[in-house]
């Protein structure tokens, strides 16, 4: 489904294979869709969409995989971690702005449902789990990557944990959320400087995981989430200004929902579908710049 910046909504090109799990990223205009799985296949397709939204195949992943994350640093895309359907991945593919495909340093450990942002000029790898079931090892790892590729170990996350999320705003990124299963599900914040220095923020409203977050008006939003332990879902929006002080924004529309996606075009910020009580959600919840939500159309 495509948006323009009126919010209104059209078809565009179909993935090559339906997937889910995947990751997407935007190098030199152009958007990369890359890996998932389905049906327990595990893919290195890699589509490319362009400002026309013609799809084309670009250079597959060297490792087909899930539960991988993915930034844009120095002109280049890097595709990281993910699950393989037996083992968690350490494969960085780095694709230039041409969309070749190199293979970037390995994460330190192997491992799927991290998360990843970009501040500075350095792009960070953290969290996630060593595979998909309950007897996974969990990691607090940290790594970072300059504008080269080249990779040091950053601080360390407060806790070993998977299914966070995180953002960036005023040079700092934070690292929301996650789980640890039989063991906790987390509300901490974990804040990094541009110097790559970790202070503990102002938690989530609700311990959560498998959230979604997007930066707009100069504010950092954290959408919805689950809690496992107490078998729920939640409409929560939690709001952190520049300083990182945090209020409570407008609820996604009911229902609450988890793995939800969210993007900013414009000055408008979309979050999109999730899952709720095992049937997906087609609702797209919209706010502008001041945090006010409308309801936009649906998937």
């Amino acid at each position: 489904d495509v948006y323009d910046s009126s919010s209104n909504r059209t078809t565009g090109a179909g993935l090559s294979v339906g997937r889910h799990g995947l990751t997407s990223f935007v190098n030199n205009s152009k958007g990369y869709v890359c890996g998932g799985a389905s049906s327990g296949n595990y893919y290195s397709t890699v589509d490319i969409y362009d400002l026309s939204g013609n799809r084309t195949t670009g250079a597959g992943l060297s490792v087909g995989r899930s539960g991988l994350r993915s930034f844009v640093n120095g002109n280049k895309g890097y595709v990281c971690g993910g699950y393989d359907g037996a083992d968690g991945q350490s494969t960085v593919d780095i694709f230039d702005s041409s969309g070749n495909r190199t293979t970037g340093t390995d994460l330190s450990e192997g491992r799927g449902y991290l998360t990843s942002f970009v501040n500075g000029n350095k792009g960070y790898v953290c969290g996630g789990s060593d595979d998909g079931n309950s007897s996974t090892v969990y990691f607090s790892n940290v790594d970072v990557y300059d504008s080269s590729g080249n990779r040091t170990t950053g601080t360390a996350l407060s806790s070993a944990k998977r299914d966070m999320t995180s953002f960036v705003n005023n040079s700092k990124g934070y690292v929301c959320g996650g789980y640890q299963y039989s063991v906790a599900t987390y509300s901490t914040v974990d804040v990094y400087d541009t110097s790559g220095n970790r202070t503990t923020g102002n938690a989530l409203s609700a311990a959560r995981l498998n959230l979604t977050s997007f930066v707009n008006g100069n504010r950092g939003y954290v959408c919805g989430g689950e809690n496992p332990n107490n078998n729920y879902g939640t409409t929560t929006v939690d709001v952190y200004d520049i300083s990182g002080n945090r209020t409570t924004g407008n609820g996604v529309s009911y229902p609450p929902r988890v793995h939800l996606t969210s993007f900013v075009n414009g000055n408008k910020a979309y979050v999109c579908g999730g899952i709720w009580s095992r049937n997906g959600s087609t609702n797209v919840n919209i706010y502008d710049a001041s945090g006010n939500r409308t309801t936009g159309t649906d998937l």
